[in-house]
């Protein structure tokens, strides 16, 4: 009953509204008469990720929809951003004491952050690219690199700010550990289609709580409480570096036993955060319980905000499926490609052919006075090749070139040899040239020759084995409908209901009293 009652009050306390001090205390918490305990439950933390969560979204919507108008560094930085932000602002408030200015931790934050980004890139320098693309090498010197950067200047910043409490310790290490997250999030977030930037955005901000926030507030919380002397400093970075490894271990061939082991790190890690918060908050006194009056909290800002969120996470659906195109795709055996692409015409040059010396040539091109190259039309009507050569010198059996004695030296026995075949197609008029195009890859060696017209609407895939010809069309595709028809159906729902009640609470309101 009483778990309940507290966590009725944490909700009561998030969502009631808030006056002028509320705000006053916060932002002037740690100077001059402002120190003391900190018995306040937090709810500024909500305020910032709902601004945040929805400024993220407008971006990613804006990026998805509108390439050519959003700012996709701006996104980058605000997706890796909106929730570490919100939860660092949860510790500050968390903090049980009021002795740390809010803009002490933004100082922390941004400087010692930027730091530990210095201090990693300059450590991963002296690695070698091979090194660095071996991911169990990698796995271990991130976890143990990024670790060390993090931890001196949480440190340094301890030492600067003297500030020897464990809690004090931990909220620094946080600063330092969330703008790292935020960085590295940045850097994840770059490139790739909107929809996967949106993916790790939104993914990778659910890390911070179970990672590098946490690593390292827990590093330099035990610098504070233990000293560098102690066994049990060391024992908690190594910790911290071996739940830093295990997450990022190259396990993506086994997807299942990757998102176990790094479920199972990154819980390990929020669990020993909240119960050495919970810890150092112990001997708060705060204010008794039967004091909490649900009664204050207005039920239309609960609503609000739910709606709020509830399109924020429909509308990044919608960023993540957006597609201004869709996509035809036909599948071809071999074969039945060739008539496809060859436009139903039977098309079978001869391979062997030999250069006709006597022959008319379609074109040719002499160098002082001897023929170099040379092509010769065959076939008439709608459908004619044309076999291109080229003067190469002759190989023997073994490939080696074969020489003859002229006017006392030794020179190469040259030919003409056929190094192509085009085709010429005559239709009303107009003659039309096609070359040959080969494709190579790992099943296939495949020639063909692009007459069909409608291969230049589309584009083609040989990389499966079989042969696809992928043809976009303007318009949504299922998916994408589907998502934009639930942000349609989330933001009527709300409005319909908003309005009920406003009538509702109106009528009551005009209701003669009894």
């Amino acid at each position: 009953m009483k778990t309940k009652l507290k966590i009725k009050r944490f909700f009561f306390e998030s969502f009631r509204p808030r006056t002028r001090d509320d705000y006053a205390e916060i932002f002037t918490r740690g100077i001059k008469e402002r120190e003391g305990d900190n018995a306040v439950y937090p709810w500024l933390w909500l305020r910032v990720l709902c601004v945040l969560l929805i400024t993220y979204t407008v971006y990613a919507v804006v990026n998805a929809s509108m390439p050519g108008a959003g700012d996709r560094e701006v996104f980058y930085f605000v997706g890796g951003a909106f929730l570490d932000t919100a939860f660092l602002v949860l510790l500050f408030e968390l903090y049980p004491k009021k002795d740390f200015p809010l803009i002490t931790v933004l100082c922390v934050c941004v400087l010692g952050g930027t730091a530990s980004d210095f201090i990693s890139a300059f450590i991963y320098h002296f690695h070698s690219m091979e090194v660095l693309l071996n991911g169990w090498k990698l796995a271990v010197i991130a976890g143990v690199t990024e670790e060390i950067a993090k931890g001196i200047p949480a440190v340094l910043c301890v030492i600067a700010l003297k500030k020897k409490d464990p809690s004090a310790g931990f909220l620094i290490g946080a600063c330092v550990g969330t703008w790292f997250s935020i960085t590295e999030n940045a850097s994840y977030i770059h490139g790739g289609s909107i929809g996967m930037m949106v993916l790790t955005a939104t993914a990778r901000a659910f890390g911070c709580m179970f990672s590098h926030a946490v690593w390292t507030a827990l590093i330099t919380r035990a610098f504070c409480k233990y000293g560098l002397k102690s066994y049990k400093f060391y024992l908690t970075v190594l910790v911290n570096m071996a739940l830093h490894f295990c997450i990022d271990m190259p396990l993506e061939d086994y997807i299942v036993l990757l998102f176990a082991e790094a479920s199972i790190c990154g819980l390990c890690a929020f669990i020993w955060g909240a119960y050495a918060v919970t810890k150092d908050r112990r001997n708060i006194p705060r204010p008794p319980l039967d004091t909490y009056a649900p009664c204050a909290v207005r039920k239309n800002a609960v609503a609000m905000s739910a709606f709020f969120a509830v399109t924020c996470s429909a509308l990044l659906v919608f960023a993540g499926l957006y597609s201004p195109v869709y996509k035809e795709v036909r599948s071809f055996g071999a074969e039945e490609f060739k008539t496809f692409a060859h436009n139903g015409y039977e098309i079978a040059p001869d391979k062997e052919r030999v250069f006709d010396e006597e022959g008319e040539n379609y074109f040719a091109q002499y160098e002082k006075g001897v023929l170099t190259s040379a092509q010769q039309q065959e076939g008439s009507g709608e459908l004619s090749y044309l076999y291109c050569y080229r003067l190469l010198p002759s190989l023997d059996e073994n490939g080696q070139p074969i020489t003859e004695e002229k006017d006392g030296e030794t020179v190469p026995v040259k030919e003409m040899k056929l190094i192509r075949v085009d085709v010429l197609i005559s239709a009303d008029g107009n003659e039309e040239r096609y070359y040959q195009n080969t494709v190579v890859s790992h099943t296939l060696v495949f020639e063909f020759y692009e007459i069909n017209p409608e291969l230049s609407e589309g584009s083609l895939d040989f990389s499966d084995g079989e042969i696809k010809f992928i043809k976009t069309h303007g318009g949504w595709d299922l998916k994408t409908a589907v998502s934009f028809s639930v942000c349609a159906v989330c933001a009527l729902g709300w409005a319909t209901a908003y309005i009920i009640m406003k009538k509702k609470n109106r009528h009551e309101q005009l209701k003669p009293a009894q």
